[in-house]
């Protein structure tokens, strides 16, 4: 198979996988063979890290009447799956759930 992100060493003892995108995370194996025919195998598993991105950001500027509930929503993604943390004035809030909260 002749993937374009993939190449090996000269030698084979090294595989490089440039420009690592989601899907690539799969299993590699890698075999080894002496003149005695004697052999192993190990698999490795490339797992795909990326930077988090905001799926639904809060809003800059909520418009809230008095009175009613203000309800404030962040949802990111990522791998691995980011946490999402809030703060009041510099505080942290607890009792946040991990991908999305209502404060």
């Amino acid at each position: 198979v002749n993937l374009p992100h993939v190449s090996l060493s000269s030698d084979h003892q090294r595989l490089t996988i440039s420009n690592v995108q989601k899907g690539h995370d799969v299993k590699y194996v890698c075999s080894v063979q002496n003149s005695a025919k004697l052999s192993d195998t190990d698999a490795i598993n490339v797992i795909f890290e990326g930077p988090p991105t905001f799926q639904t950001a809060p809003a800059a500027t909520p418009s809230v009447t008095e009175g009613n509930i203000a309800s404030l929503k962040c949802i990111a993604s990522g791998e691995p799956l980011p946490s999402i943390a809030w703060q009041f004035n510099n505080t942290a809030l607890v009792n946040n759930s991990r991908n999305s909260r209502v404060v």
